[in-house]
């Protein structure tokens, strides 16, 4: 029973790693007047980092949906402080403008737009809510970052696949120290008892 559940373990974790290698992280320039909105490629699992308020703040693309019509993201404000809350988006389609109010102090802060979903690859625009009137004002196009070669550069990209991969090992090593202890704690109680020699 207890190799079974070795055997289990062990593939589950290497079932699972290349999905989750496959996540990526980017960063986003600053908002200015002069660039008020950014738009990247993500995909499912993908990560997007990006300055604001004096924080840097996080979204998640957690699902996109078969008819690749809507998506699901979290959005975690002030995430470099270590004690941010997810702000689950549960349906975000192609035709809805989400408004986040990051600060919670009644104001948007940030507008996230979908330009297209195409090939399980989302093209999400960023706005900040501050400069978005006179970007509109001004028709800016949003320059497109992310994973598609010539499509604008990425400002930073993190790759976690080491860390997956080392996790992966660590838990593999764990579940066979465990299953060699148990193993050792089973013979150690069979094992028969010598009698004492009396004088």
């Amino acid at each position: 029973m207890q190799k079974i559940t070795l055997i289990a373990i062990i593939a589950a974790v290497l079932a699972l790693m290349p999905f989750a290698s496959a996540a990526e992280a980017y960063t986003l320039e600053e908002f200015t007047k002069i660039n008020p909105m950014q738009a990247i490629f993500l995909e499912e699992g993908d990560m997007l980092d990006f300055p604001m308020l004096d924080g840097v703040h996080r979204i998640r693309l957690k699902e996109i949906a078969q008819s690749e019509t809507s998506i699901k993201i979290n959005v975690y404000p002030f995430n470099n402080l270590g004690a941010s809350q997810a702000q689950a988006v549960p349906f975000f389609g192609l035709d809805n403008v989400i408004r986040v109010d990051l600060d919670q102090d009644n104001e948007d802060d940030v507008l996230l737009d979908i330009y297209e979903i195409e090939d399980r690859r989302v093209t999400l625009v960023v706005f900040s809510a501050e400069y978005y009137g006179e970007g509109q004002a001004n028709n800016l196009e949003p320059e497109i970052t992310g994973s598609p070669e010539g499509q604008g550069v990425v400002q930073e990209k993190k790759d976690y696949s080491r860390t997956f991969w080392a996790l992966g090992i660590a838990v593999v090593a764990l579940a066979v120290f465990l299953y060699v202890r148990a193993i050792e704690a089973k013979e150690k109680k069979h094992k028969p008892k010598k009698e004492k020699k009396e004088d």
